[in-house]
């Protein structure tokens, strides 16, 4: 029969006619025999083989198997007989399974998975003497030669690393995991081996920045760094391997739990303790701090990451300049804000593009940025857009004029001075500009505008636009202003 009816067989002997006795019998003598050669069968398929039905055999009934079954192992079945060891380690009291593992060297015959919860229960229940005991066995097995006997405890050390957040590792035991796999990191020279340590160590890592342990953490990448620099060149893979602790180190999620952890600071200045690590981190930093503002709701997370894309300066400008493309208007609106203190006349063409966006908010941000980023190189474009965008707009751009100071905004700012169906503090914003600008040139305007018309029936501009022309007279200063008012 094939191996699984064979073990289907095996499982259902208690439903067997009790006639004939004497083939019953003969059965039950040979279920062990035939369950090795089963086992032996399947364990030799490796990862080929469904495993399933024998290890339900073998639970069904644990005091039968074993004990039977242990005469009729073959050779090359060392494989089950570390299963029914695994099995036999289940039903062990807590003090048994240590006496084993201590005296015993049992850790080793374990799975994965059984190792790990015996140790997490060690720290767990205190027994914290006992866990550091082990925990030094796991990282003496990290230093030897053999890569066979590595392996099982590169990736123990890697089960055990994410325990620095929950439950919480001793100091001592932590220090210990830390300074192995670092010096591990170093010489392993087997790269499955090694990716295996480096996600323990990019877990230990992440654990420490969201206890806002930076400053460590720091140190280590700079350790790190230190190793890679005398790498043999066939070795460029742990070079890779650092990248990715720092692109994990870089990532939205871990991020922001320096950000949190930095709100929930009561230091004087958090931002200025935090900016160092964000710095080290350099773009990928910039762009995980641009996604969190892209999807930030509160306005006062908001301001914080502002402001340390700010603190990361020149180094923040190409990822925010991709952010311009963000549908969010907010994050838009944000980024052009940023922009105009952290870029230069070199983004002008990309932010004229968010002159004409659909939200008026990110029409004003993107004046301010043009104006304050491209000085006189400003003018041509925004006095393209006053008589064409909402009267917001043309507000924030004939404040942008006067803050630019350049007369060739004057032509534009003539033309809405002087139209009559432009609204009324448009008008008068302009008028005023026209004096804050200093150009003689803009004399006739503001004459024509002050004076009163006809000699019959008498008409003039608005009062309040009439005295906004004085004011400009007087704000131009030279004889010729004075002696038209």
């Amino acid at each position: 029969l094939p191996g699984d009816d064979q073990l289907a067989f095996l499982a259902s002997l208690d439903q067997a006619p009790a006639r004939p006795a004497s083939l019953g019998m003969a059965i039950r003598m040979l279920a062990p025999e035939i369950l090795g050669r089963v086992a032996g069968s399947l364990l030799g398929a490796g990862e080929r083989a469904n495993l399933g039905p024998l290890a339900h055999l073998l639970a069904s009934d644990p005091s039968q198997w074993p004990a039977g079954l242990g005469a009729h192992l073959k050779e090359g079945t060392s494989g089950l007989q570390a299963w029914l060891e695994q099995m036999d380690w289940a039903r062990q009291t807590l003090e048994e399974k240590l006496r084993r593992a201590m005296e015993e060297d049992a850790l080793w015959n374990l799975t994965l998975e059984q190792r790990l919860a015996f140790l997490r229960e060690l720290l767990e229940q205190g027994r914290t003497e006992a866990f550091l005991n082990l925990l030094d066995q796991v990282l003496r097995r990290l230093t030897l030669d053999d890569p066979a006997l590595r392996a099982p405890a590169a990736s123990t050390a890697a089960g055990i690393a994410p325990w620095i957040r929950d439950p919480g590792l001793p100091r001592e035991g932590e220090g210990a995991l830390i300074e192995a796999l670092v010096a591990h990191f170093g010489w392993e020279s087997i790269a499955g081996i090694h990716q295996t340590c480096r996600q323990a160590l990019g877990m230990v890592l992440g654990g420490l920045v969201a206890r806002g342990e930076l400053g460590f953490t720091l140190d280590l990448l700079r350790d790190l760094d230190g190793l890679c620099a005398f790498l043999e060149a066939n070795q460029t893979w742990k070079r890779e391997a650092l990248q990715d602790i720092r692109s994990h180190l870089a990532s939205p999620a871990s991020l922001k739990e320096v950000v949190d952890a930095c709100q929930r600071s009561d230091a004087p200045n958090p931002i200025q303790e935090i900016l160092p690590f964000f710095e080290a981190l350099g773009e990928p930093a910039a762009r995980s701090l641009s996604e969190l503002l892209a999807e930030e709701p509160d306005r006062k997370r908001r301001g914080l990451l502002m402001d340390l894309l700010r603190g990361l300066g020149s180094v923040a400008v190409p990822v925010l300049k991709e952010g311009l493309a963000n549908p969010a208007w907010y994050a838009v609106r944000n980024t052009l804000n940023l922009l105009s203190e952290l870029g230069d006349a070199s983004l002008l063409e990309a932010i004229k593009g968010s002159l004409t966006h659909n939200d008026g908010r990110v029409r004003r941000a993107a004046v301010r940025a043009l104006w304050k980023l491209g000085g006189p190189a400003a003018i041509p474009p925004l006095a393209n857009l006053l008589p064409r965008t909402d009267p917001e707009t043309q507000m924030e751009i004939l404040f942008g004029f006067g803050q630019v100071h350049h007369s060739s905004a004057l032509p534009a700012l003539a033309e809405l001075a002087q139209n009559a169906q432009a609204p009324l503090r448009l008008r008068t914003k302009a008028v005023e500009t026209l004096g804050v600008l200093g150009d003689a040139s803009a004399l006739p305007i503001l004459a024509e505008v002050l004076k009163r018309k006809g000699r019959i029936f008498t008409t003039s501009e608005p009062s309040e636009l009439r005295i906004a022309a004085a004011h400009s007279l007087v704000a131009l200063g030279s004889p010729e202003s004075l002696q038209m008012l």
